[in-house]
C-alpha cells in the first residue's frame, strides 16, 4: 500500500518512445528461455534425490503442472524483487534502455516472454488431453498482465507504467504458492500447512492491498489524469486494476476455503491443492 502513494514521481519520468523491434527480439529470446526452463524442470526433478522419487509417482497431468511451476517460480521471483526495488527508487531517469529504465526493461521484457511461453505451454498441455485443463482465471490473469506490460512497450502515460510495475510486484506471492504445491505433492503436509498461513498473509499484503489501493488511487486521481492521459488509457487502467482486484479476491477466497477445510478436518483423505 505504501508503494502506491510514494514513488510515483520517480516513475513519471520513465515513459518514452521505445525501440519496438529490439524489444520484440528480447521478448522472442526470453520466450525460448522460459520454454527451456520448463523442459529443464522435468529433467532436473528426475535427477534429484528424493525429489525424483516424488516426481516419478505423479500422474502425467501432475508432472506437466510440476514442470510449468518451475519457470513460474523463477519468473515470479525475478520480476517481483525488481519491481519492489523499482517502487522504492527515487531516480531512474538517467538509466535507459529502449526508452525505459534498464530495471523496468529487466522486468517487462522477460515477463512478456514468460507470459507468451506459459500460454503456449498451457495450450500444448491442455491439447494432450491428459486431464489438465487451463483455469479460466489463469487466462484472465495472463491477459491483464500482458496488457499492463504492453503499456510499457509504447510511449505509455506515466501512470500506466506505474500501474504495470505495481501489478508485476504482486507476483512476490507466487514462489510461496508454488513451493506449497510442491510440498503437498511430496507429502509434507505440516510444512505445507505452515506455508499456507504465510501465503494468506502475503496475499493480503502484496496482492489485495496494492490492487485495492490502485483502484482507489486511479479513482481519486481521475480528474488530474484527464488533462494528461487519453480517456481510453484511463479506462484501460481502471479495467486492469479492477480485474486484478477481482481475480486476487477470488483466489484469496479459494485459499481461505482450503484453509478452513484443513482446520475443521473436512478434507480427511484428500490432498489440499
Amino acid at each position: 500500500a505504501h508503494c502506491v502513494g510514494g514513488g510515483t514521481m520517480a516513475v513519471q519520468q520513465m515513459s518514452a518512445p521505445t525501440d519496438l523491434s529490439s524489444s520484440a527480439l528480447y521478448i522472442f529470446g526470453f520466450f525460448w528461455f522460459w520454454l527451456g526452463v520448463y523442459i529443464a524442470t522435468g529433467y532436473v526433478s528426475q535427477a534429484l534425490p528424493y525429489v525424483g522419487e516424488v516426481y516419478r509417482k505423479l500422474s502425467e497431468s501432475e508432472k506437466e503442472e510440476w514442470n510449468m511451476r518451475g519457470p513460474s517460480t523463477v519468473h515470479a521471483a525475478w520480476i517481483s524483487v525488481l519491481s519492489l526495488y523499482i517502487l522504492q527508487v527515487d531516480n531512474l531517469a538517467d538509466d535507459r534502455l529502449f526508452g525505459r529504465s534498464n530495471l523496468v526493461s529487466a522486468v517487462m521484457l522477460p515477463s512478456l516472454g514468460y507470459m507468451f511461453a506459459d500460454t503456449a505451454t498451457e495450450i500444448y498441455v491442455t491439447s494432450r488431453k491428459i486431464g489438465y485443463v487451463t483455469p479460466v482465471s489463469a487466462v484472465a490473469h495472463h491477459v491483464c498482465s500482458v496488457l499492463a506490460q504492453l503499456a510499457t512497450m509504447l510511449p505509455a502515460p506515466d501512470q500506466m507504467l506505474y500501474l504495470s510495475i505495481v501489478i508485476a510486484s504482486t507476483e512476490v506471492t507466487t514462489p510461496t504458492l508454488n513451493l506449497r504445491w510442491y510440498l503437498v505433492k511430496a507429502g509434507c503436509s505440516r510444512a505445507a500447512t505452515i506455508l499456507g498461513v504465510v501465503l494468506l498473509a502475503q496475499w493480503v499484503f502484496f496482492r489485495l492491498v496494492p490492487c485495492a489501493s490502485l483502484c482507489f488511487w486511479l479513482t481519486q486521481a481521475h480528474s488530474d489524469l484527464v488533462s494528461s492521459v487519453l480517456m481510453h488509457k484511463i479506462v484501460a487502467g481502471h479495467l486492469m486494476s479492477w480485474m486484478m482486484l477481482l481475480l486476487n479476491s477470488f483466489w484469496f477466497y479459494l485459499l481461505v476455503r482450503g484453509a478452513l477445510k484443513i482446520v475443521f478436518g473436512k478434507n480427511k483423505g484428500e490432498k489440499p491443492e
